[in-house]
Formats: structure tokens, C-alpha cells, sequence
């Protein structure tokens, strides 16, 4: 697993990519479902809540951001954490 960012004009994105076994393409929607087997399907086995990802997408979108998911099965995925910046603010006080 790896983690890197970048940020633009509008953006701070944050990407975690990993190299597993990928989500197949009919299921990658589900992974933002609240509860979702996904990864029961995936593995087998029940490793969480299934709220992660719910939760992230929701904190992001009230912030005006967005939580995207991209994978190849076999290859691993990649999701992307897009939060809006603002420039600094000058606090310096005009007179």
C-alpha cells in the first residue's frame, strides 16, 4: 500500500493505492454503501463494518470534496480523497 497527494487550485487530493486483488467492476459502487459485503465477498471473511468508506465519502462531499474508487481486478485500487482548499487569508490588518 502506498499514500501520496497532490494539490491543485481547488483540491488537496490524497490517493491510497494498493496492489490486492482489485474489485471487480459490478461491485466497486457497493464499497460506499453503508454495510456493504463487499469485502465479505472479496474475502471471505468479515473484516469491518462495512462504514468506512460511507463515512469518508460523507465527510468529504459535506466538505465539498468527493471519495473516488478505481480498480482492476488482479491489479489492486485506488482511492482518492478530494478535499476543496482555500487560499490563505491575509490576517494581516490593513490600515
Amino acid at each position: 500500500m502506498s499514500v501520496d497527494c497532490s494539490v491543485d487550485e481547488k483540491f488537496l487530493s490524497i490517493f491510497v493505492k494498493d496492489t490486492g486483488k482489485g474489485i471487480p467492476v459490478k461491485v466497486l459502487d457497493k464499497v460506499f454503501d453503508r454495510f456493504s459485503d463487499v469485502d465479505k465477498h472479496l474475502s471471505g471473511g468479515n473484516e469491518g463494518l462495512g462504514l468506512g468508506l460511507s463515512i469518508a465519502r460523507s465527510y468529504a462531499r459535506m466538505m465539498g470534496g468527493d471519495v473516488e474508487a478505481h480498480s482492476v481486478e488482479g491489479r489492486g485500487s485506488v482511492f482518492t480523497v478530494m478535499i476543496p482548499i482555500q487560499p490563505p487569508r491575509d490576517v494581516r490588518k490593513k490600515t
